[in-house]
């Protein structure tokens, strides 16, 4: 069911550039720009599902109480010539529908993607704070800041971070640093090759894993938060300082208590080390 939409505008940019750098092994000529706006009904939407596969993701929670998601979009179009780079631009669509609660935010392209044609869809989001999120993008980063919702966040090669979540927290990125500011009760971050930064600052029970192949973690719980805590690495040290104070520890390995109860914490890097503090 297509949404109604409170507003919609659009304008176009016209840019030319020879680009030296390359995206996905494609080098356009020519590359035209556009922004489009969008202010939509939040009544009766609990989750916003954002994807795109070049382009960032930003999202803010409203200063304010409100019953609008506002949206604005940057299109980048890429292609050979002027006219081809502006075929890209007439050829590709914004899709917007809800059902069941969910308010879903893609593209599409409305004939066959040619060979050179490259697109770079960005959003900026404003919405309400209680909303959850589903976020997916292929090469881009995201950013969330203020949302209370439970957040689940996807990118292939780009950076992740969030400022004063709240909900539960799942982030994987492929290629990307992590840096997350949540009082969540649980949190899965993922990262191949990158860096985490985990500020924990839930009172009370917490727990989940926290993991990179590549890369230093650095976790920092906060001095009320409740949990077993198991770190692990295979090429790197650890270190611990309070709030953790009863723990056993090698130089590659940790299992400690913080608090009475609560869940597990495990924290694994592979070629790194890890500081709990």
């Amino acid at each position: 069911m297509k949404c109604k939409q409170l507003a919609r505008r659009v304008s176009v940019v016209v840019v030319v550039a020879v680009l030296g750098a390359s995206l996905l092994g494609c080098k356009p000529k020519v590359w035209v720009e556009s922004s489009e706006h969008l202010e939509l009904s939040a009544v009766g939407i609990q989750t916003l599902e954002a994807q795109t596969h070049n382009g960032y993701i930003h999202i803010v929670a409203a200063s304010t109480a409100t019953d609008k998601i506002r949206i604005d979009i940057t299109k980048k179009l890429g292609g050979d010539s002027d006219e081809d780079a502006a075929a890209a631009m007439e050829a590709i669509q914004t899709d917007v529908t809800q059902s069941g609660g969910i308010q879903n935010l893609k593209y599409s392209w409305r004939e066959s993607k040619r060979p050179g044609w490259v697109e770079v869809i960005s959003y900026d989001v404003t919405l309400p704070e209680a909303m959850a999120l589903r976020l997916e993008t292929h090469n881009g980063e995201v950013t969330v800041q203020g949302v209370k919702g439970n957040t689940s966040i996807e990118t292939y090669n780009g950076d992740i971070d969030i400022r004063k979540g709240e909900g539960t927290l799942s982030a994987v990125t492929h290629n990307g640093e992590i840096d997350v500011d949540t009082m969540g009760a649980e949190v899965s971050l993922e990262t191949h090759n990158g860096s985490i930064t985990a500020k924990l600052s839930r009172e009370g029970a917490i727990r989940g894993t926290i993991l990179t192949h590549n890369g230093e973690v650095r976790v920092l719980p906060s001095a009320s938060a409740c949990c077993r805590i198991e770190a692990r690495t295979d090429n790197g040290q650890i270190t611990v300082r309070p709030p953790v104070t009863n723990y056993h520890k090698t130089r590659t390995s940790m299992d400690g208590q913080l608090g009475e109860g609560g869940g597990l914490l495990t924290v694994e890097t592979h070629n790194g080390s890890i500081a709990i503090e």
